[in-house]
């Protein structure tokens, strides 16, 4: 009887879509002010997916440009826990796989111990869902 022995990495096929697990990861590690250890959770998460397409790659800019246009947009004062309120919604749609556990349960943390309160975050749950809803209209 033959075994068969592994000749190297499974391939993993490119996404074709920016789907809204790879903007919250995204999100995390460039937004400015976020906790470092969302950062390297984020970082973890984003190493277990495939490349994008180019197709998707463009996608992608366009979301990322959207979703940065309407953090700017917030005032000063409400901007962080518009921030995680939006991360909140994005999370949601995360992979299950412990990586992205572990990020879902910092971004919980880290809107559970915003330094304003997490009233404060979820004050802001209209207008983050209602970017997201911008974002991704086709999203459940």
């Amino acid at each position: 009887m033959k075994y068969l022995a592994p000749v190297g990495p499974i391939p993993r096929h490119p996404d074709t879509t920016f789907a809204p697990h790879r903007l919250c990861a995204h999100l995390v590690t460039c937004v400015h002010g976020v906790a470092r250890s969302l950062q390297f959770a984020a970082t973890d998460a984003v190493a277990t997916l495939p490349p994008l397409t180019p197709a998707a790659a463009e996608q992608a800019r366009a979301t990322v440009d959207a979703a940065l246009a309407g953090i700017a947009a917030q005032p000063a004062d409400t901007r962080m826990a518009f921030v995680l309120a939006l991360l909140y919604h994005l999370h949601e749609h995360t992979p299950d796989t412990r990586p992205w556990r572990r990020l879902r349960d910092a971004i919980d943390l880290a809107c559970k111990t915003y330094s304003r309160g997490e009233a404060a975050v979820f004050a802001q749950d209209e207008a983050a869902e209602a970017l997201y809803r911008r974002l991704y209209p086709e999203a459940p």
